[in-house]
């Protein structure tokens, strides 16, 4: 599960992270949730640092606003192959690199959700694996280009944070955490020769020992917009 990450980044590094170019002008972004844009990287176009809304939007979907029925934001890296929204966005090879510096998980105390920001401490700029599809509005005759994240059975740094689903107490072996590819793999899942299978066996539980994660402002959940301060430190504010 992960519905909200950072790319906090300067310009200049995620582009030298990638050794690829941006599409568009981009600014650093402390919160990106449903529907937000971030920067992607897809197998059509390695080079390229491009912007995309996060959650993807259904090939029949009549309206953009449908993905809220589907919650396509994340997909289980072990069921997607049975999945026919998502099974042939792998088949056709429509995978994406997502560039992030961190994400948010929250963990149930009681009736409290207290929010966790989790970033890799063997680098600064990371990839999740992720899918993307392109929409066409049938209105507008526009696409709307959108991505999700592979997710896969959480690590225990991330299990014990992530210790809930819609609110209700989860066990460690039930935690979700995005897929987290070693730098050495992001080619390969970009890689148009692989087959799927191949492909899906990128997807692990990245190292909880190159994890770390620190205790957020309750800000999070009460200002989702305020953008320069939403990453602060528990008691900061």
């Amino acid at each position: 599960m992960c519905a909200r990450f950072t790319l906090s980044q300067a310009d200049k590094d995620i582009m030298a992270a990638y050794s690829a170019k941006l599409a568009n002008p981009f600014t650093p972004k402390q919160h990106i949730a449903i529907t937000d844009t971030s920067l992607v990287i897809t197998a059509d176009q390695p080079d390229v640092l491009q912007p995309m809304h996060f959650s993807i939007v259904p090939h029949m979907a009549k309206d953009k606003k449908e993905f809220v029925k589907y919650s396509l934001f994340n997909s289980q890296s072990e069921e997607i192959m049975g999945k026919k929204l998502f099974r042939p966005l792998l088949l056709h090879h429509k995978t994406c690199l997502i560039p992030a510096d961190g994400f948010v998980e929250w963990q149930l105390n009681g009736t409290n959700k207290d929010p966790f920001q989790i970033h890799l401490t063997d680098r600064d700029i990371f990839s999740f694996a992720g899918i993307w599809s392109r929409w066409i509005d049938p209105a507008t005759k526009e696409p709307y280009n959108s991505f999700a994240i592979m997710t896969i059975k959480a690590n225990p740094l991330v299990a014990w944070i992530h210790n809930n689903k819609r609110g209700k107490l989860i066990t460690p072996d039930q935690a979700r955490m995005p897929v987290i590819l070693p730098k050495e793999d992001e080619n390969l899942w970009l890689d148009k020769e692989l087959a799927p299978a191949d492909l899906l066996s990128l997807c692990k539980p990245y190292p909880a020992e190159l994890m770390d994660a620190r205790e957020l402002s309750q800000r999070v959940n009460i200002e989702r917009n305020d953008e320069g301060r939403l990453m602060y430190p528990q008691n900061s504010l």
